[in-house]
């Protein structure tokens, strides 16, 4: 879960620190171009700096121009409370990492990163400074050398090689890089507006993996070979959809051939099923994983009311609070705000307005407490561009 996020110079985000996030649902609200999409972008790269390579997740976003303008620097912090087993006991760790780099052309210079973990035992922190990096143990401290140009994620052997860590002190500090790992891991980016419903209503070609759905959607088929019969999932369609809609589901060879049933009747392909219907099978696939259970991760979602209608964002809403995920929502649905709103007043959620680069928690101040006790929803307040929820131009 992602507790804290301080960021500056990412993008057109300026100066931001928000010390609490909802472990639900975050609403992300705000104007084109306010930031909205950048911060989700923001905490997609921490999790690229973390699980594979920064020079490529940089190149990717187009280098340099990844920085802002003004001081061509990013400083990120981001904090997560880290849970697992041990023992039979559930613990949870505090792990804050913070970094601030300089992209020169496509070339990433980190010149500051903080790496400490509450429950750590074998070091309480590592402290980077350019190429030279602190460890600090209960019995002292060390000094390695770093590549400036590569985030303690993607050196961690290099680390623990010149560490000379103990016979027993080994597995210990490499477990908490890999705990590390395993946790962000578990994030998903799910950029609605990037996927092709036309590519996903052909055959699909098997890739083996089927625990949850990737970013790209590469393996819609084997998550829909998988779960796409299940009765909990069927079931969930049925009650967004208002209709009875079935699939059936086999392999031709390398392909997947995924075959939908509505009222009884078998279509070829799923282009029987509207854009509408497409989505919310898509944001349901999201929101499972192993065996139709559901994930404890991190969920990044831009924009799901895409085609949809009005009258599913409901019992979507729904989908999205029993979900044991902690979601952060971009959107511009004011929709999607009118139901939420009960959410919104009762505390179960939290909403984050975004302008000029700038995000700051929407509080129920006198002004919005007095729009909605007249009746007013969160929605028609977004409608209207009322000051007490945002009012950008």
């Amino acid at each position: 879960m992602i507790e804290k996020v301080s960021i500056d110079g990412f993008k057109n985000l300026k100066k931001n620190e928000i010390r609490k996030f909802s472990p639900k649902i975050n609403l992300l609200i705000g104007s084109n171009g306010s930031g909205k999409s950048n911060f989700l972008d923001s905490i997609s790269l921490f999790k690229e700096i973390v699980i594979r390579n920064s020079l490529s997740s940089i190149m990717e976003r187009g280098g340099e121009d990844i920085a802002n303008k003004e001081n061509r620097s990013i400083k990120f912090s981001i904090q997560m409370g880290i849970q697992w087993e041990y023992k039979n006991q559930v613990r949870i760790s505090n792990l804050l990492y913070s970094s601030s780099y300089q992209v020169l052309g496509t070339t990433p210079f980190f010149y500051n990163e903080h790496l400490s973990e509450a429950q750590s035992k074998p070091f309480k922190y590592l402290v980077r400074d350019g190429n030279k990096c602190m460890v600090k143990f209960k019995s002292g401290k060390k000094i390695v050398k770093l590549d400036p140009h590569k985030s303690f994620f993607e050196q961690t052997e290099r680390i623990i090689n010149q560490l000379y860590l103990t016979e027993k002190q080994f597995p210990l500090f490499l477990r908490q890089f890999e705990r590390i790992k395993q946790e962000v891991e578990r994030w998903k980016h799910f950029r609605n507006s990037y996927v092709s419903l036309a590519d996903l209503r052909r055959p699909q070609k098997a890739t083996g993996r089927n625990e949850s759905l990737l970013e790209d959607f590469s393996n819609f088929g084997d998550v829909m070979l998988k779960i796409g019969t299940d009765p909990q999932f069927l079931s969930k369609i049925k009650k967004i959809l208002k209709k009875d809609i079935r699939f059936e589901i086999r392999m031709e060879g390398t392909y997947i051939i995924i075959q939908p049933i509505v009222y009884n009747r078998k279509f070829s392909s799923l282009n029987a099923l509207s854009d509408g219907e497409m989505r919310i099978i898509l944001l349901l696939l999201m929101l499972l994983s192993k065996n139709g259970n559901q994930q404890k991760g991190v969920l990044l979602i831009d924009e799901p009311e895409l085609n949809l209608h009005p009258s599913w964002l409901l019992q979507l809403r729904n989908e999205f609070l029993e979900s044991d995920n902690q979601i952060f929502i971009s959107t511009h649905s004011a929709e999607l705000l009118d139901v939420f709103t009960e959410d919104f007043i009762n505390k179960r959620i939290s909403i984050f307005v975004f302008e000029n680069g700038k995000m700051e928690e929407l509080k129920m101040t006198p002004s919005l407490k007095m729009e909605i006790e007249n009746g007013y929803e969160l929605g028609d307040l977004y409608r209207m561009g009322d000051p007490v929820i945002g009012g950008w131009k």
